[in-house]
Order: structure tokens, then sequence, then C-alpha cells
């Protein structure tokens, strides 16, 4: 079983790394959207921590906002490392 996961994961790599790199960013940014579509808990994680340290300085929907594009940059940052 971990060979077929070793085979998949250097399969999906190759894949990005020819990829063009803005592609493999952008591709990246759907994954960090997806991701803060279906996990909820990392992205209450990651609204937490930016109310914290921005506090009353901004609104919830800023902080909403900020959430969803820190996980996508994440994502991003994530798949343009791999090219």
């Amino acid at each position: 079983m971990s060979r077929l996961i070793y085979f998949i994961a250097l399969f999906v790599v190759t894949i990005i790394r020819t990829l063009p790199l803005r592609c493999c960013f952008r591709c990246g940014q759907a994954l960090g959207w997806i991701a803060w579509l279906i996990l909820p808990q990392y992205r209450r994680l990651a609204q937490r921590n930016l109310q914290i340290a921005f506090g009353a300085e901004v609104s919830s929907s800023q902080l909403r906002r900020w959430t969803r594009q820190s996980l996508m940059m994440l994502g991003a940052n994530i798949l343009s490392s791999l090219k």
C-alpha cells in the first residue's frame, strides 16, 4: 500500500512539474479555496489567529475574506514550491 501511495505522489509531483508556474499557482489557489470550503476546523483556526492578530481593528467580513485569501495563498505556495 505504501508503494502505491508513493507512486501516486510521484505521479502528481511529475504532473505539477510539467505545468507552467502560473498554472501551478492558479491550481494551488483553487486547492486552497476547496480546502477553505471543506475544512471548517482550519478555516476557524485561521480566522481566530487573524482575529488575535488584528483584534477589533477590522470587521468580521474582512477577517473572513483574509482567511479565505490566506488559505488560497497557502495552496498556491505549496504547489508552486513543488515546481
